[in-house]
Parts: structure tokens; sequence; C-alpha cells
């Protein structure tokens, strides 16, 4: 018999600050992550954000939900992300997946969305039914480095058997790889200079609600002050306990958080905030005056090349068409893309809607 047990927004800093939440086997939820939820400007004290699953008294699953708000003309609706199902492999096609799933929609009201998720989630709610997709980005991924070690390998299986012959060929290709020092040396002129935050000013805040302010969520200061002050992820370069016994990223080798401000000529003309894990990076959120976009698209090789990634994923059509106008970098570089999708009650909220995100929208922006 699978029990579910419910972990609101009030509860989690108690759980975080639970001694034992180190000790268990499995891990529902990080220190940090419990704590960003609970600091989220757009939930409630009352919204349920964790669904424990249990079988004779054992954590065999658990699935985590993260409050937001969309702004339809009708008026402000509540909504829940989903964000991250885990079901120990031991007891999985025992309908725990889908049970975890039914009470989030029971409590959300149906109003619940997904991006960015893992195959394994997208067959579960393939089973449910209730999903219909909303929204694609269309992305391009830059390749920098010989990855196959990093990409090629899964969590199990006989190509994590393989992996050393990956990192032979990545380390054979590395040798006679240009790309990197090309991208360090497409840096912008003297003429381009950097400014890095700790937190955003009121210039970063006009940029960032101004780009904001046609998207469903339409996020505001307060938002990207939770999302920089609270992040998901924690540099870990020994490896920590709790990382170990949770499923989903929490704390990997090498994690930077970037925020910086674009002058040219003395003039401010945008920002950026730059997330790298471990060896990809990525853009959640940007701002650029149009006539400056490839100086942006400059500066983001340039960290690339210093911060040693691998690849750089980007999303907002304007940066993808700057960086894929430098050459060579638009030959080692590919398609993808990001599909939203909503349950069919709030689909049909948004019929007549102009649905438009942005990149770090949902919890893009804090993995």
């Amino acid at each position: 018999m699978i029990e579910v047990s419910r972990v609101k927004v009030s509860d989690l800093i108690p759980l975080a600050n639970d001694p034992s939440l180190a000790e268990r086997d499995n891990v529902p939820i990080s220190r940090h992550r419990a704590i960003s939820h609970a600091a989220n400007p757009r939930a409630n004290p009352s919204d349920v954000v964790l669904y424990l699953a249990y079988y004779n008294g054992e954590l065999v699953g658990y699935r985590t939900v993260m409050p937001d708000i969309l702004y339809l003309p009708q008026g402000e609706v509540r909504v829940g992300w989903l964000s991250g199902n885990w079901v120990n492999p031991e007891h999985r096609r025992k309908g725990i997946a889908s049970a975890l799933l039914n009470e989030a929609l029971k409590d959300w009201n149906h109003r619940l969305m997904f991006t960015n998720y893992a195959p394994e989630s997208k067959a579960v709610y393939d089973k449910v039914g209730e999903f219909k997709r909303i929204y694609k980005f269309e992305g391009r991924r830059f390749y920098l480095r010989p990855c196959f070690a990093y990409l090629l390998p899964g969590r199990n299986g006989f190509s994590r058997k393989l992996k050393p012959l990956f990192k032979a060929a990545d380390i054979l290709l590395s040798l006679v790889n240009p790309l990197p020092l090309l991208a360090y040396r497409s840096r912008p002129g003297e003429h381009v200079e950097l400014e890095y935050m700790h937190r955003p000013d009121n210039d970063i805040a006009t940029m960032f609600e101004k780009e904001c302010e046609g998207t469903l969520t339409r996020r505001k200061l307060y938002d990207l002050a939770w999302i920089l002050r609270f992040p998901w992820l924690v540099n870990a370069p020994l490896g920590d306990r709790i990382g170990k016994r949770y499923y989903f990223s929490s704390a990997p080798k090498r994690y930077y958080q970037l925020l910086l401000k674009i002058y040219c000529t003395g003039q401010l003309v945008g920002f950026l905030i730059i997330n790298v894990n471990n060896r990809s990076m990525s853009v959640p959120y940007s701002f650029v005056l149009p006539f400056y976009r490839k100086v942006a698209a400059r500066v983001l090789l340039a960290h690339a090349a210093k911060l040693k990634v691998n690849y750089l994923t980007v999303y907002q059509s304007a940066m993808v068409d700057a960086l894929a106008s430098i050459k060579p970098f638009s030959l080692l570089s590919r398609k993808h893309y990001r599909k939203y999708y909503a349950t069919e009650n709030l689909a049909s909220e948004l019929q007549n809607v102009t649905i438009r995100f942005e990149e770090g929208d949902g919890d893009c922006a804090f993995i």
C-alpha cells in the first residue's frame, strides 16, 4: 500500500534544519533547495511543494512542485511547475510516480506545468494523459570542446563501461581543437567593459522587468533577487554528503552564477546572467540593446573559453542568431529544443493568450 505524505512551504525550514536529513538513505530535497523553495516570493505557506511516497514505512519516491503565478487577461492564475520526480528503482512499475502526480494534480486544482524534463518523467505525464504542449523554444547548443565522456555515458548500463574510451577520445581531440582559443580571441575589444555584480541594481532591475514584461510570468526584481540569493546548486569540489543521497543535481563539482553588466564606450548596453554547471553554460536571463547583441555574444564566448566549458546552450532567438553569426562556432552546433506543457484545464485558459517565456522561467534559472 502506497502512502503519500505532503510537505508544505511552511514545513520546509524545519525540514532543512533537521540534522537527520543528511543521514537518510534517500534524501527527498537538499537543504539549499528547501530553503530556496521556502523563500519563493510567489509561494504561500500552505502550498504543497513536496510529495513523499512511502511503502511499508520506506521512502520509495518523491516529487517537487514550484509555485508560480501566470498573468492572464482574466487575472492572476496560481500554478505549480513540476520539478523533479524520483522513484526507487526497486519499486518501479508499481504506480508510485502516477500516484504522486495525481495527488499534486488534486492539490493544485489541475493547474500544473512542466519543462526541461527527463524522458522517464515525460512517460509518466503521457500516461496520465492530462498535459498538452503549449510552447516550444528553438534554441541552439554551441560546442567548444570534445565532450563524449560527459554526454554519452548514462547513469547505468553498458555505456558507462566505455567512459575511459570516451575520455581518451576527448583528450586526443582536444590537442587539435582550436575553438577555445578562437573563442577567447574573439572577445570584445577595449571599448567593451564589464561590471560583475553580487545583486541586481536599479539598472538591471529596469532591463530585467522590461524583458519579462510580455511573458506569462512577468517576473519582477524580487523574483530575480530570489533566484540569485537562493540557488539550488552549490560548489562541492570534493563531493557533498547530501548530494550523494539526492537524485537530482545539488552539489556539482563546479557551479558559477554570474551577473554582469556590459558597457560599450561607457554606455550601458545590457546585462547577462550566466550559469555554469560543471562543463555546461546557460543564459537564463539577458537583455541587450539590438545593435550590441553580437558584442554580448562575444562576451559569452569569451566566458565559455575562460571557464573551460564544453558547450553553451542558448534559447533566446536574438542571442542564438548573434552567436551563429560568429564563425566557426556555428559549424559545431545543433538545434536544441525546449518544450513547455500545461494541464488541459490550464491550456484551455491560455487559448487566446499570447504565450511567451524567458529561458529562466519555471525552474530553469536554478538548474
